[in-house]
């Protein structure tokens, strides 16, 4: 990222470190485990329940009532 901000041509490696960064991301609750802390204690309750309920994955269609 220091190329770029120096003026060299070499915009290419952009899209990698871009790429790179977004995959070192750590989710909230792993960053709680790492530092030792309870998820609960450590993440806002709305955003933990968002990462939940996103591992679930989507809600099942409900069966139609005949």
């Amino acid at each position: 990222m220091l190329r770029k901000s120096l003026g060299w041509p070499t915009t290419s490696t952009w899209p990698a470190f871009t790429i790179a960064s977004l995959q070192a991301l750590k989710r909230p609750d792993e960053v709680a485990r790492l530092r030792v802390f309870d998820p609960e204690d450590f993440v806002p309750k709305g955003l933990l329940d968002a990462y939940r309920e996103a591992e679930r994955g989507p809600a099942p269609e409900p069966e139609e009532v005949k």
